[in-house]
């Protein structure tokens, strides 16, 4: 009997992650008394929440205004729709997905194939993919399909004419990897795949990438770091069946809960609109934490030993979604959730933000430590990733430096000076950033080179920028550009223009571009 219970705990990926929990519980249950003679760092300050003030309505007067010719703009074409259906055997970790597609091409030309993002292709023994159809009058026709590095190239019977709308059926099967950050592996699987207490799925589904006439379909792929993908929206419907769960298995995922057609035990459904893309994390050890912030709620999901400072964690996301509502616009969705990740660093997602593990067992309790600042840095990509988009890849100084200098505003919000201190010092400048900020992910070596340049001297650049156009024009500029690009995929270019509307007359960019850029953005006379 103790055999079989035994093989069950080591050979389970459950039983070792109960193992885990149990052994990390007694040593905290021995250290416990060590820390308890410490004193209790400060929380996370509360700050009072500004009141409503209605302005006064100006007094009506009669002027006789001729009124302006109205020319008709064009209705938006709809976005492209994913419908899944997915049945996912959790003690195989194997996922089986009908895919079906509705798109219109809003490329404005003629296209011969579609081709989709296949991210669980880069990782070897993963994606098996079964077939591509579309759909003809009632029938499902076969269409030819080749498998490539990481995409779907699926032929077209005839071109699609811009304006033109198919719809398509995709199936294939996942495998569902361990996850490891092997360092040199470029086909380690990061963010797909699972460990001893979680699954993660990003990126586990097919969608269509941006599409550039002179490039055609963009589908860049994975580096050693930083991120590959550049995520059109979209609207996606996911019916999940679970087979074989583990008791108390909690699913967590940005997209929001509707009703299935058919009721069964183990059958979820969800929806999602105008999405950067749909995550799912699973798990039977989350605890989940809940605040309220006006109109948003917020949950948390951490593993038992670190839920205590799991409080911390919202409380500070909270006080960010404030803070960048009022200096950015406001946030998008009215759900935002945070998970504890076994990631080895953080990752941001439309409406979800995961955490590595790693930031939770070295925080010290204060504000100024990593794990409220990549909390922090993280929240900030609900504007710049899933509200303002970017070529990830080749431009990622776009939402990575902005997304660096918005942890700065939320420590200067929050009015300590040792925070903001610390900040500098230990975060940024104790790394001595100083090469330019408008390198692709494929041009570093290294992840501490990436991470200087683009992250920490970027922060340095918004800094200095916000000192050459004046507090005013500055936050006037982020206010207009999360309005006017919100829900696109922007360049250099476009930030530039936009940049130019907002310079004072005598502010000068020169030294700017030549600390900051190989290739600073063009602006025009």
């Amino acid at each position: 009997m103790l055999r079989r219970v035994g093989h069950w705990l080591f050979n389970t990926w459950w039983g070792r992650g109960l193992v885990f929990s149990v052994v990390i519980a007694l040593l905290m249950a021995v250290l416990d008394p060590v820390f308890a003679v410490l004193p209790p760092a400060p929380s996370l300050p509360q700050r009072p929440r500004p009141t409503a003030t209605p302005s006064p309505k100006p007094s009506a007067t009669a002027t006789a205004t001729p009124r302006p010719t109205v020319t008709p703009t064009p209705a938006p074409l709809p976005r492209p729709a994913y419908d899944l259906e997915v049945r996912y055997d959790f003690l195989g970790q194997e996922v089986e997905v009908r895919q079906d597609v509705a798109y219109t091409n809003a490329t404005g030309w003629p296209l011969e194939d579609l081709v989709f993002v296949a991210q669980p292709a880069w990782y070897p023994g993963v994606f098996r993919f079964e077939g591509a159809w579309q759909r003809q009058g009632d029938q499902w026709q076969p269409l030819e399909n080749e498998v490539r590095e990481m995409s779907v190239q699926v032929a077209l019977p005839t071109p699609l004419p811009p304006g033109g709308e198919t719809r398509l059926r995709l199936r294939y099967r996942l495998s569902l990897p361990v996850l490891r950050t092997t360092p040199g592996d470029l086909h380690a699987p990061r963010t797909l795949g699972y460990t001893a207490r979680q699954v993660l799925w990003s990126d586990w589904y097919l969608f269509l990438p941006p599409y550039d006439p002179r490039r055609g379909w963009q589908v860049n792929t994975p580096w050693f770091f930083g991120e590959n993908l550049t995520y059109p929206l979209s609207d996606v419907q996911v019916d999940l069946e679970i087979y074989n769960p583990p008791p108390d298995l909690t699913i967590v995922t940005n997209a929001d809960p509707t009703a299935c057609a058919e009721d069964a035990a183990q059958r979820f459904c969800y929806s999602m609109e105008a999405t950067r893309g749909v995550v799912f994390f699973f798990s039977p050890y989350f605890i989940r934490l809940e605040r309220t912030l006006g109109q948003t709620r917020l949950e948390g999901y951490f593993f038992p030993l670190e839920s205590a400072y799991g409080e911390d964690v919202l409380d500070a996301a909270a006080q960010a979604l404030e803070t960048y509502g009022q200096r950015f616009g406001p946030y998008h969705r009215q759900r935002y959730v945070v998970v504890q990740a076994d990631l080895p660093d953080g990752m941001e997602y439309d409406g979800l933000t995961s955490v590595s593990y790693d930031f939770f067992d070295y925080y010290n309790g204060r504000p100024w430590s990593l794990l409220i600042a990549i909390t922090v840095h993280e929240t900030a990509h609900q504007w710049w990733f899933a509200q303002v988009h970017n070529d990830q890849a080749l431009h990622p100084w776009l939402d990575e430096a902005l997304a660096t200098y918005s942890e700065y505003l939320f420590y200067e919000q929050l009015g300590d000076p040792i925070a903001v201190e610390w900040w500098w010092t230990y975060r940024v400048d104790y790394y001595t950033p100083d090469q330019p900020i408008d390198r692709s992910i494929y041009e570093f070596e290294s992840w501490r080179g990436y991470r200087d340049a683009v992250y920490l001297h970027g922060a340095h650049f918004y800094h200095d920028l916000r000192r050459t156009l004046g507090d005013d024009a500055f936050f006037a500029f982020l206010r207009a550009y999360r309005r006017t690009y919100q829900g696109r995929i922007v360049t250099p270019q476009d930030w530039a223009a936009l940049l130019q509307r907002h310079l004072p007359a005598q502010a000068d960019l020169t030294p700017l571009w030549r600390q900051y850029f190989i290739h600073p953005p063009r602006l025009t006379p």
